[in-house]
This record gives C-alpha cells, sequence and structure tokens, in this order.
C-alpha cells in the first residue's frame, strides 16, 4: 500500500488539490494529514481518498467538524480520526516561532 503524507496545508484549496491529485496519480491509497489544516473547506478535498488527520496548532474545531463529516461520507465507515490519546481535538493558536521558542 502506497500512503502519501501532507501537512501545512494552512486552507490552500488550489495547491492542497494539486498535491491530492499528483498522490492519486501516483498510486498512493491512504494519505495521513500530518496537521495545520486550518479550514473546512480543505478538509472537504479529502472526500475521495482514506484520510487520517492529526490537528495541528493551527486547527480549530471547526476543521475538527469538518473531519467528522468527510469521515461519515467515506465508504459508510469511519476511516478518518482514529480514536487515541495521540490526537488532539482543539489547541490554542500558536505560530511556528512561538513553538520553537518553547523547545
Amino acid at each position: 500500500m502506497k500512503i502519501g503524507v501532507l501537512s501545512d496545508t494552512h486552507g490552500q484549496v488550489d495547491r492542497t488539490t494539486a498535491a491530492i491529485h499528483l498522490l492519486r496519480e501516483r498510486g498512493v491509497e491512504l494519505i495521513l494529514h500530518c496537521g495545520d489544516i486550518d479550514s473546512p473547506a480543505t478538509v472537504r478535498l479529502f472526500t475521495d481518498v482514506p484520510t487520517h488527520f492529526v490537528f495541528g496548532n493551527w486547527d480549530l474545531r471547526s476543521s475538527l467538524e469538518a473531519c467528522q463529516q468527510v469521515c461519515q461520507k467515506m465508504k459508510g465507515r469511519r476511516q478518518t480520526l482514529p480514536a487515541g490519546p495521540a490526537l488532539l481535538t482543539t489547541k490554542a493558536q500558536r505560530s511556528h516561532k512561538e513553538t520553537q521558542r518553547r523547545r
């Protein structure tokens, strides 16, 4: 199985659409989005491909809700947002610079 990995799409619908298209052309069967989705509209782009989302420091509750809606539409099975202690449902917005300063 080929797995594609994306992150930091930050609501950039055109670029995200192009990335999904490229991954599909290369035979990717599953996408892992590693955070900073930043927009429910971006989440909806992943409806036709099984995707797991991990929330980043720019992701809001509206992105979580959109993921749950997409999840329900995908072949009638929950394929998105697997439950587990490592997944965050909300997080305060911070810039990458602030995150780096804490390390």
